[in-house]
């Protein structure tokens, strides 16, 4: 499996991984305050949503304000709302994190959370109902994710019983395909569910992950099966051999021996059959143009 091998772990270093951790530690902390704060009962947890939560009655400065704390409750009474969003950032945050740095992570995160309440706000207008939640925001990085890895595999047993493999883009598909369903009963045809459910900022917020990565993720020019002396910029500087040019092997420093570069080449192209050139790192890619620069001076 290609996450249990070394170059798949990325540039993820400690101190990247610990915003995952401090994301979940907030989450938990936040959630263990609002069950404290709410004493166990409805009316106390209803205090807790009202004050906290984002409000669709209307939109003033203190409405404003609650941006800042609103993601920062779930439901009481259904633990699978926290499960589902600390899944969903433990899950994508860590596959991220060696493609982007933390604070875009986290910046991702915050954005598709904010975008997730504002475009609830203008469809739930006048409802009376409160957001709380960060399934935005981790459907924003759900989102990405499916961007970067759409078709990596993941081998799940359904129900603990039945083997399933899962692929990034399918199961956002999937989680958005609930989500415009219900958006399309409860916001287009204006019936009601027996249950709070935010389609709005869902799909709002895998809107933002999606636009990070066409917009702002950094874009990798695809390798091309001719090689590239002839359409790289570098390739200006490199001359036919003649008898006045030293040999690209007495120019190189300190060459990497043939054998050690080829194993690193299968690697990597184990790597793009798996998981695609836009995988590959800065490092990996400098790797694949000295090996066909050393083919194509050895023709």
């Amino acid at each position: 499996m290609l996450s249990e091998r070394a170059y798949s772990r990325g540039n993820s270093s400690p101190g990247n991984a610990s915003v995952v951790t401090w994301l979940m530690i907030v989450l938990i902390v936040a959630f263990v305050a609002q069950l404290a704060l709410g004493s166990g009962n409805q009316t106390g947890a209803s205090h807790v949503a009202h004050s906290l939560g984002l409000s669709a009655e209307t939109f003033d400065l203190p409405t404003a304000g609650k941006l800042a704390t609103f993601w920062l409750l779930h439901s009481p009474g259904n633990l699978l709302h926290l499960g589902a969003v600390l899944a969903g950032v433990v899950f994508a945050g860590r596959a991220l994190l060696p493609h982007i740095s933390a604070a875009r992570l986290f910046g991702v995160f915050v954005v598709a959370n904010s975008a997730g309440a504002l475009v609830w706000l203008v469809a739930r207008q006048g409802s009376g109902e409160i957001l709380i939640g960060s399934a935005a925001g981790a459907l924003g990085l759900m989102s990405l994710f499916a961007a970067i890895y759409p078709n990596r595999e993941y081998r799940v047993l359904l129900l603990f019983v039945l083997p399933v493999t899962l692929r990034p883009k399918q199961l956002v598909v999937s989680l958005l395909s609930v989500d415009a369903a219900v958006l399309l009963v409860v916001d287009l045809l204006d019936r009601e569910l027996p249950f709070g459910y935010a389609a709005p900022s869902h799909l709002a917020g895998a809107l933002i992950g999606w636009c990070y990565y066409q917009f702002l993720h950094e874009r990798r020019i695809p390798v091309p099966a001719a090689p590239l002396i002839e359409r790289t910029p570098e390739a200006a500087l490199v001359r036919p051999p003649s008898a006045h040019a030293a040999p690209l092997q007495q120019r190189t420093n300190h060459p990497a021996p043939p054998d050690d570069i080829r194993a690193k080449v299968d690697l990597i192209l184990d790597k793009i059959n798996s998981t695609g050139i836009a995988s590959l790192t800065a490092q990996e890619r400098r790797l694949l143009d000295e090996a066909r620069n050393r083919l194509g001076s050895s023709r």
